[in-house]
């Protein structure tokens, strides 16, 4: 009956050292979950923070400047909508008298000032309604 205890003591060995790889395989599982619990918790904790600059750029591909958000000493915030290098298609300028400015190619445009009213000028010319304080005007201008 030798070889027949010879197994069962093999068999119990087995057994106790996959018991012991269970044991194991457990303990990282459990330290696993708990990692995974801690980086999503703290994932979800809310920051404020501030970002602060004087100006901000959006390029294109290229490294062409097409939208700039900066802020200017003497008349406030101002958004500016570049067509390309130098032509701007569109800004708007916060501060003590907003204004609205929208450019074509050529030349053309549209631009509401607060005090002055609006302005659309083209390559032939230009007119511009006011509704200022001495009461409402309309000017046309021929270039």
């Amino acid at each position: 009956m030798q070889p027949h205890e010879r197994t069962v003591q093999a068999l119990a060995e087995r057994v106790t050292r996959l018991e012991a790889q269970n044991r194991r395989f457990r303990k990282a599982g459990i330290a696993a979950l708990v990692v995974a619990s801690a980086v999503a918790v703290m994932g979800q904790a809310r920051t404020s923070r501030v970002l602060e600059a004087n100006e901000f750029v959006l390029k294109d591909n290229s490294g062409t400047v097409r939208v700039s958000l900066s802020v200017d000493t003497t008349t406030g915030p101002i958004l500016t909508f570049y067509r390309d290098k130098i032509h701007i298609s569109a800004s708007l300028t916060g501060g003590d008298e907003p204004t609205l400015f929208l450019g074509r190619a050529g030349g053309e445009g549209t631009s509401i000032l607060q005090n002055s009213g609006v302005r659309i000028w083209g390559k032939r010319g230009s007119f511009r309604v006011d509704l200022g304080e001495e009461g409402p005007s309309l000017d046309l201008m021929d270039n």
